[in-house]
């Protein structure tokens, strides 16, 4: 008799079991029917996407997207909201030339029953772009207030005007994976972002009250546009002017030149009351400040010595040299002494810079403990090396005179009638 009841409750629970248990919802199949797996594609192709979705439960939304290597998207992503169990998705996808840096890629179908999605990749092959230089953008100080902005063709020659900006400058920065050129003023012009296609302004940040709005060197870019006001604050945009990071600055405290490295944001803090001044380090991620150093100089400019350390070209009271900056420790060292006043640097190899002072460029490699005068003769306002012709750049008051690297032979001079500010290599990627 028990024997029977027990049974009896047992089946009872079981029944009861299943009749609360939910129905397992399934996962949305896909289907790829083209591109087919790993087909070779040029970096100015369209992908003609055909692919089937299904799920019995029905199908909420659909993304469609082309990733890199690391499985970041590199593309336009495309939405879709079937509200079916079914859908065939059938679209020509363009390839961004720009933005294809390897040839491993990845096509990505994510499907959502509004439960569970399914992400399915499919490997494709495309053929990047070839880097190459467009021209070099030159920055002049034109009559009044005024920035001229030139083109130079290295590889034809000449020069091409292309317009000028309202206001007196303070810094610039160049994006050519935006194709965007960004200028600062002190008074009326704040910062705005002129595309490199049509050269008009694709966002600005609107004038402030407070003047000088920043200072020189109030520009970096390095992944976004880093932009140090003159008051308040240290900020950074993406390409279409959306602020990623903000820094406090103190009200007597006077931004000077920023550089990004690593994880790092580097900027020299000097005083508008005269009084003590640091060299301060924020993380990039966070916008924490992480610490700062007592210095006695001005920046002039930095480079990169190796993979945890940076160059600092510093002016102080007459002396003029170079130090080694150690982020992770905080420890700044005394490298080596130059006879002139720094105006520029820029890192040609591991632990070498070349650096612009006085009336020659000279030649620095670590450890060393004395500069080598390379360019005698040659007042260098700003250095550039461009990477893919090997040329190196060396900026005059009025004139730009282009070296062949390393060899250092003097190719051509480019002359100009205003005072020139800057050059910024613009590549086509």
């Amino acid at each position: 008799m028990n024997n029977k009841f027990l049974s009896v409750l047992l089946s009872l629970i079981i029944v009861f079991a299943l009749s609360c248990k939910k129905k397992e919802v399934g996962i949305p199949e896909i289907t790829y029917y083209s591109p087919y797996e790993n087909q070779v594609f040029n970096f100015d192709d369209t992908i003609s996407v055909h692919c089937q979705i299904f799920d019995e439960i029905g199908i909420e939304s659909v993304k469609l997207v082309l990733v890199n290597s690391e499985f970041s998207p590199i593309g336009k992503a495309f939405f879709y909201s079937p509200g079916s169990s079914e859908f065939e998705l059938k679209t020509d996808y363009p390839i961004p030339p720009a933005k294809i840096e390897a040839e491993q890629n990845y096509l990505l179908v994510v499907a959502d029953n509004g439960t569970k999605f399914k992400n399915k990749y499919l490997s494709l092959h495309i053929n990047p772009l070839e880097r190459e230089l467009e021209n070099i953008i030159v920055l002049t100080k034109a009559s009044g207030q005024h920035i001229g902005v030139s083109a130079v063709y290295p590889n034809v020659g000449g020069i091409e005007w292309l317009y000028s900006v309202v206001g007196s400058y303070s810094g610039s920065a160049l994006d050519s994976d935006a194709q965007q050129l960004f200028v600062a003023g002190k008074e009326v012009l704040n910062v705005q972002a002129y595309g490199l296609s049509d050269y008009g302004i694709e966002w600005e940040i609107v004038p402030d009250p407070y003047v000088p709005m920043h200072n020189a060197g109030c520009l970096h870019f390095d992944g976004v546009l880093f932009v140090a006001n003159n008051f308040y604050s240290i900020k950074a945009y993406t390409a279409t002017g959306l602020q990623v990071f903000m820094a406090n600055v103190l009200e007597d405290e006077k931004p000077g030149q920023l550089f990004r490295f690593n994880e790092f944001l580097f900027c020299d803090m000097q005083s508008k009351s005269g009084a003590a001044t640091h060299l301060v380090t924020w993380y990039v991620n966070s916008s924490a400040e992480k610490q700062r150093i007592f210095t006695n100089f001005e920046v002039v400019d930095y480079a990169v010595a190796f993979d945890n350390e940076i160059f600092l070209a510093v002016n102080s009271l007459g002396n003029s040299s170079v130090k080694l900056y150690d982020p992770e420790s905080n420890v700044l060292t005394d490298l080596v002494l130059l006879p002139y006043e720094i105006l520029s640097m820029v890192k040609i190899g591991e632990g070498e810079v070349l650096i612009g002072s006085g009336p020659d460029v000279f030649l620095y490699k670590y450890p060393e403990n004395y500069p080598e005068v390379v360019l005698p003769g040659f007042r260098a306002c700003g250095i550039k090396l461009e990477s893919i012709s090997q040329r190196l750049y060396v900026m005059g008051a009025n004139a730009i005179d282009v070296f062949e690297f390393p060899q250092l032979q003097h190719l051509q001079q480019i002359p100009f009638n205003d005072s020139i500010l800057d050059i910024h290599f613009h590549y086509n990627k």
